[in-house]
């Protein structure tokens, strides 16, 4: 359910009173989803505190309905966690919603679980997934923390690869202001696992991905829903090992000197160019 330019236009400039959030809880609820992720940080309180309640009373109708906690610097170094204000947080489960970014700025994993080391939070796609009844794919490879990481003052345990299924926009979609207004038929919500965030262009929440290719970034809850479905479909990619990578690139490199000592200063030319063909061919292999 996004909150696009669409919705933008139609309810006003965001952020939007949270009787309205209520309103669409209670839209989606009589539709019976599995489950709602209500991908919103809604860490302050409302200036009118009715509309924090009534906001909470819509998400305990709307049961099971998962919200995020995610962080904040508490001086220099270290991290806490920003909870949604009371009400709210009483009323939802709470789930880690973080995008931990690889060198070159793009997001390729997750965690299973985050945050603090005694009482660490499940990735938001990990309690919206179980909130629907599921668990994960035995498929999907987690990898442990280090020993000895239970020690540190924040934890990030369980990292795993996310599928991508697609390019951003790929994900079945409809308009919050749709939903608001009751034009979305209530079949196309119920049974599924409904997710509600920003897609609105700036505001903010969209992240580098493997496929965005020449796409906008995605949006956060975009992410969110590939990754509910990496661990609900067992779809997932698998890491070689860094030391059999450096086996296999070393033994490939021996291979091409001896190749080169065999056949002398006329065959190394031609063997070299020949070489990057056959190089990209196994590259294409390996990602299949």
């Amino acid at each position: 359910v996004e909150i696009d330019d669409a919705s933008i236009d139609a309810i006003g400039r965001w952020p939007w009173p949270r009787n309205v959030h209520a309103t669409l809880l209670q839209r989606i609820a009589a539709a019976r989803p599995r489950a709602v992720a209500l991908d919103l940080v809604l860490s302050e309180p409302s200036p009118e505190p009715a509309h924090d309640r009534s906001l909470a009373e819509a998400i305990r109708a709307a049961s099971p309905v998962v919200m995020p906690v995610v962080w904040r610097a508490d001086g220099v170094r270290a991290l806490a966690p920003l909870l949604p204000v009371p009400p709210l947080r009483d009323a939802a489960i709470l789930g880690a919603a973080e995008a931990p970014v690889d060198e070159d700025g793009v997001q390729r994993h997750a965690f299973l679980r985050a945050g603090p080391a005694d009482a660490p939070y499940p990735h938001l796609a990990l309690a919206l997934l179980r909130a629907g009844g599921e668990a994960v794919h035995p498929r999907v490879v987690a990898e442990s923390a280090p020993a000895g990481a239970g020690d540190a003052p924040w934890l990030r345990d369980g990292r795993f690869l996310i599928r991508f299924a697609g390019a951003p926009g790929s994900v079945t979609s409809v308009s919050y202001v749709d939903v608001l207004r009751g034009t979305v038929a209530a079949d196309r919500l119920a049974g599924q696992y409904v997710l509600v965030g920003l897609t609105a262009q700036g505001l903010g929440d969209t992240l580098a991905t493997p496929v965005n290719m020449r796409h906008h970034a995605m949006p956060g809850v975009e992410v969110l829903a590939h990754t509910l479905y990496t661990l609900r479909s067992g779809d997932t990619i698998r890491a070689v090992p860094a030391a059999a990578w450096a086996a296999v690139s070393a033994l490939a490199a021996f291979a091409l000197v001896l190749a080169f000592a065999r056949l002398g200063s006329r065959g190394a030319l031609p063997l070299a160019v020949a070489s990057v063909p056959v190089a990209l061919a196994a590259s294409w292999l390996a990602l299949g």
